[in-house]
């Protein structure tokens, strides 16, 4: 892992605890820092790089900004386009950085979505190693907002 120590330890308590984590005081006295905030600075750190959230249950949601784009590491996963909290598009990839790069660097109808009106564009994502599982993952989501009669963009309108 190319983390920050803390960091690094504070992944392998995830790991150990079977992907929990104790309480950020508990973290803070195993890792031996003195302050909660350190804690949580490098936690949301580790969800930044894509290190927490399902399956290894590993899942956050970002803002779809630049920044937070190229910081994101190169991890395999499902992810949902959100805008003022309703799902756009649901995407599973090898890798979720590219994948993202690619809708913004295209010409498509998500992304003309996403101008609109960008402040309110989030990225939901889940890392997932297996491409089964991320396949059911996909399949699941957009069921689920089938059901709840949201419209989500398909394959053929993200790609240009």
């Amino acid at each position: 892992m190319n983390i920050h120590p803390l960091q690094e330890k504070i992944y392998q308590l995830f790991k150990e605890n079977k992907n929990n984590l104790p309480s950020y005081r508990e973290i803070a006295k195993l890792i031996g820092v003195s302050s909660t905030n350190t804690v949580s600075h490098h936690i949301k750190q580790l969800k930044k790089k894509g290190y927490f959230g399902i399956g290894n249950a590993i899942n956050d949601i970002i803002p779809f900004n630049l920044k937070i784009l190229l910081d994101f590491e190169n991890k395999p996963g499902v992810y949902v386009f959100l805008k003022n909290k309703t799902p756009l598009y649901v995407g599973a990839a090898e890798n979720i950085k590219k994948d993202l790069i690619e809708i913004i660097a295209g010409n498509s109808a998500i992304l003309n979505k996403i101008k609109e009106n960008s402040d309110n564009i989030y990225i939901a994502y889940y890392l997932i190693e297996d491409g089964g599982k991320r396949e059911k993952v996909k399949s699941e989501l957009l069921e689920h907002y089938s059901q709840r009669g949201v419209a989500i963009f398909t394959t053929s309108q993200i790609v240009n």
